[in-house]
């Protein structure tokens, strides 16, 4: 009979293989990992009042049809009117502005909400409210990502506020 010597290419081929799966299930794990810490980092330094003001911006962003921004304000245009009895969303027309006043004493900025209805002309029509104290910007910046599929096209719309201590709180919104 026939010594055998070494490994023949079929041995070679699944051990490369086998091998490859387990690099392929490490790096999967690692990269999850790095992705969770990092939530978790983020999550970590945000704040009750951050989340709100947040959460009301992008309610408002998922409900227009047009966003237009400047050095100073946000303005969208669309249904994401609220009653002013209440926090209650209402499908009226409306015009939505987020401005950055400036504040007394040690209150830095104050973030206002203000609410047109456009189906009534009177002044009445108009109101404002108070997102949040010591802000210093609000910037909504919109990117065009095609790379989905069939030339569609979504918009990402971040959203960032920060406050005098220099902390950035942001969150990404995407519209279809």
């Amino acid at each position: 009979m026939r010594r055998r010597r070494g490994f023949t290419l079929i041995e070679v081929l699944v051990t490369t293989a086998l091998a490859a799966l387990v690099m392929v299930a490490v790096l999967e794990v690692v990269r999850s990992t790095g992705r969770l810490r990092a939530a978790m980092d983020r999550t970590a330094h945000t704040e009750p009042w951050a989340d709100q003001v947040l959460d009301r911006i992008e309610q408002d962003l998922l409900q227009s049809d047009l966003v237009t921004t400047s050095k100073t304000s946000v303005v969208m245009t669309g249904y994401s009117s609220m009653n002013t009895d209440s926090t209650d969303r209402t499908h009226r027309p409306v015009r939505v502005r987020y401005l950055i006043e400036d504040g007394e004493g040690d209150v830095a900025g104050v973030l206002i909400r203000e609410q047109q209805w456009l189906d009534v002309e009177s002044s009445a029509s108009i109101t404002r409210a108070l997102c949040g104290c010591r802000i210093s910007a609000l910037q909504v910046a919109s990117v065009t990502d095609s790379t989905g599929g069939s030339n569609s096209v979504q918009y990402r719309i971040a959203i960032q506020v920060n406050d005098r201590s220099e902390r950035v709180f942001d969150r990404t919104v995407i519209l279809h």
